[in-house]
């Protein structure tokens, strides 16, 4: 159901769900003109004819429409409301979903026939998740924390809460995904020999990917929730990235910032501090993970982009925005500060801090008092 939401500066607003508008593209084109208009159309066989107005034509699949005589044309009712009559996409989703205070009559318009595109039914696989490796996760946490540069804790909190394990066979880290019954309906594995993840081929692309286990269905991707109990402001925040490491690396930098901070306070960090938000992995840059989690969590009211920072990646956000913010989601898009994604900028800042951990100083002269007179390896002068 619709609800009413009210952004920063106090101004309100209705929110729908993408399961509703999706409903509303779905709806029949001729029965909408018809309670509409009064228009009434000749089956032709590969289209609707409207009798009142010839040029006005519906295709066999009954949503989308074209009108010649108006130089106009759409793909369902939402487009029709908005070309024709002018209407905004908010007062489209009004008049056809209806206010929090006012819902529209489910069965006033009909939804369209599917018989214009049938196509095979999908035959669906169950997921079956690789068989756990009996020994420790040896190469997985050396992977995530080595290579990746990710944090122990982070890595062990998502251990510990069974969304990430090390398959027998291969060896590879798997990324799993729940329902709401907490029943594994998605499952990415990625591959730890670093060895393998470096090969290339003829053109100079990576010839492993991670893959998705068969039978997963993505509208459970990856996902690390918000603790609401201790971080109620975070619950209605949804962090977005495209793989399950940029997920987890933004987690790492929370960490970071927190142990920082204590160490200023002279207090002990708050581990907890990981969950202070909703976290997502798209698994690429489809949002039907995205569409699907705000369908089954109502409550979140704004969504922060965290793809990649290449041309793909802010297409794709750009993309994302305008399409959530018209559905009433208050939407910010964050890069990386180093390199295309937020796994590479922390290796970088990782590997920096290292750098300057690991430059120790160095006796270079010794006076008359036999004192060791130190020398920083960086150049800045006596310590």
């Amino acid at each position: 159901m619709p609800r009413w939401r009210s952004q920063s500066n106090g101004v309100a607003y209705i929110q729908y769900l993408p399961d509703e508008v999706e409903q509303v593209k779905q709806m029949s084109m001729l029965d909408f003109l018809k309670r509409e208009y009064g228009f009434t159309f000749d089956n032709r066989g590969s289209a609707y004819i409207c009798k009142e107005h010839d040029s006005l034509v519906v295709m066999p699949d009954q949503r989308s429409w074209f009108w010649n005589s108006q130089d106009t044309h759409g793909r369902n009712v939402i487009d029709w409301l908005e070309n024709v009559e002018g209407h905004s996409f908010q007062s489209t989703l009004q008049k056809l979903i209806g206010t929090p205070e006012m819902p529209a009559q489910p069965e006033y318009y009909t939804k369209a026939p599917q018989t214009g595109d049938i196509r095979p039914a999908e035959i669906k696989k169950e997921l079956v998740l690789p068989p756990k490796t009996p020994e420790q996760m040896k190469r997985t946490f050396a992977y995530l924390i080595n290579e990746r540069k990710l944090d122990a804790a982070v890595v062990s909190e998502l251990v510990k809460n069974k969304l990430i394990y090390e398959e027998a066979k291969h060896h590879n880290c798997v990324f799993v995904g729940y329902d709401e019954s907490g029943v594994p309906r998605f499952a990415e594995s990625k591959i730890t020999n670093s060895y393998l993840a470096a090969m290339k081929d003829e053109n100079g692309r990576k010839k492993f990917h991670p893959q998705n286990i068969a039978g997963s269905d993505k509208a459970y991707s990856f996902n690390v929730p918000a603790d609401k109990g201790r971080y109620p402001a975070g619950s209605n925040v949804l962090y977005i990235f495209e793989a399950p490491v940029d997920l987890m690396s933004h987690m790492t930098f929370a960490l970071m910032t927190e142990r920082k901070k204590a160490g200023s306070e002279g207090r002990e960090p708050d581990m907890s501090c990981v969950r202070s938000v909703n976290r997502l992995s798209l698994s690429g840059k489809s949002d039907k993970a995205l569409s699907s989690y705000l369908s089954r969590n109502s409550n979140i009211t704004q969504l922060v982009f965290g793809l990649d920072n290449d041309d793909a990646g802010n297409s794709a956000s750009e993309a994302l925005i305008e399409k959530y913010k018209e559905l009433g989601y208050i939407c910010k898009r964050v890069k990386p500060r180093f390199g295309k994604d937020y796994n590479e900028c922390l290796q970088i800042i990782k590997s920096k801090t290292e750098e300057v951990k690991n430059r120790k100083p160095q006796i270079t002269q010794r006076p008359m008092n036999n004192e060791p007179v130190y020398y920083s390896s960086a150049g800045y002068g006596r310590r």
